[in-house]
């Protein structure tokens, strides 16, 4: 099973970002946009997972959070990855309690490390996929730089385990387990 860990965004936040998206199709001409139902915040990408590692990912989410209360995250502005030649993520960035995500992702990194099933990554980034490979009439980094996005803000009270498919029209995810925040 391919699995990853994520926040859900709010309604409000999802009608933002399909707003985006909309307007920018109109200079895009390539690429492939993110299905609005697939917008979300990544914590964690694990990649191929057995089902008997599953349990044990299981336990260890279940752990990691004890005591995690809920905090707020807003949209911010766009970027691209990578920071240098050609863009092949156009995505929107986070505002809100953004330091808070980051220390949560370390915990948790710190707890998963056992399972071995991270890759050593460098920097945690947290952010929205909007598009894959965008090209467009003009540099998309400048595109990103100039366009305004609405701080729709939402309250985070749950991390997600994802079971990833693959298919020949794009990805689809089906939620395996929910984390609340307490």
């Amino acid at each position: 099973m391919r699995l990853f860990t994520a926040f859900e965004i709010s309604t409000a936040a999802n009608a933002e970002l399909r707003r985006v998206q909309a307007s920018l199709r109109q200079v895009l001409t390539g690429g492939r946009l993110t299905a609005p139902e697939n917008f979300h915040v990544t914590l964690h990408f694990f990649g191929e997972v057995t089902s008997e590692q599953l349990g044990d990912l299981d336990r260890v989410l279940t752990s990691a959070l004890v005591g995690e209360p809920p905090f707020e995250l807003a949209l911010d502005s766009l970027g691209v990855f990578p920071k240098h030649g050609p863009a092949r993520v156009l995505w929107a960035g986070l505002a809100g309690d953004v330091e808070r995500l980051r220390v949560l992702e370390e915990r948790m990194r710190a707890a998963l490390q056992p399972l071995e099933l991270l890759r050593p990554d460098g920097r945690y980034s947290p952010h929205i996929t909007l598009a894959r490979d965008p090209r467009a009439h003009e540099s998309v980094r400048q595109l990103a730089a100039g366009y305004q996005v609405r701080q729709v803000a939402w309250r985070v009270e749950r991390l997600l385990l994802f079971q990833s498919v693959l298919k020949p029209t794009g990805a689809t995810y089906q939620v395996l387990n929910a984390y609340s925040l307490k």
